[in-house]
């Protein structure tokens, strides 16, 4: 399997009309320590890949993150 990440940062969102599969985005102020077990994240979101991901953002130093 292969997944594409990809972190930007963003100044506006605009809604749309229609998001497909999706309610659309969701804004969090942070992701919560129990996504594997949460049943309101998707399975795509629960494997390791995502702490990884973060992991690695979080150490770069050019990049801002709480």
């Amino acid at each position: 399997m292969a997944k594409n990440i990809y972190f930007a940062q963003i100044n506006i969102l605009k809604e749309k009309k229609c998001y497909y599969e999706t309610e659309g985005p969701v804004l969090l102020e942070f992701l919560p320590n129990n996504i594997k077990s949460n049943e309101a994240y998707s399975f795509i979101m629960k494997d390791d890949v995502l702490t990884y991901s973060l992991d690695y953002i979080k150490n770069r130093t050019e990049l801002p993150y709480s």
